[in-house]
């Protein structure tokens, strides 16, 4: 089954269990949707000096984390939002502070 499923400015597609990677080019910025106790989308493919910006739909507060604390979000709730800019290549892992089942990936490409 294949159901494409669209909100506010993120876009992904799921395929048979799996999320389709979105690129996105240096300069512009990206916004992750956080509902249902997950990031919206899992996977993210950036250029350096991309501005991701994670905003809270859920009733539950939630933050965002670096796995190897390269960054962390204050709390989160409905209707706040956290930005960070990633300006350095490589790969960024990530979870919610409060739900650590809920994790993410941010690669950022030169």
């Amino acid at each position: 089954m294949t159901r494409k499923i669209t909100r506010r400015a993120v876009a992904y597609v799921v395929v048979a269990g799996a999320v389709a990677v979105k690129t996105v080019t240096a300069g512009t910025s990206i916004t992750f949707a956080i509902e249902d106790f997950a990031f919206i989308p899992v996977q993210l493919s950036v250029k350096a000096g991309t501005k991701v910006i994670f905003v809270n739909h859920d009733e539950a507060p939630h933050s965002v984390v670096g796995l190897k604390s390269e960054f962390r979000s204050p709390t989160l709730n409905n209707g706040q939002s956290f930005a960070i800019t990633f300006d350095k290549p490589g790969e960024i892992d990530y979870f919610c502070g409060q739900h650590g089942n809920m994790r993410g990936k941010v690669t950022v490409a030169p």
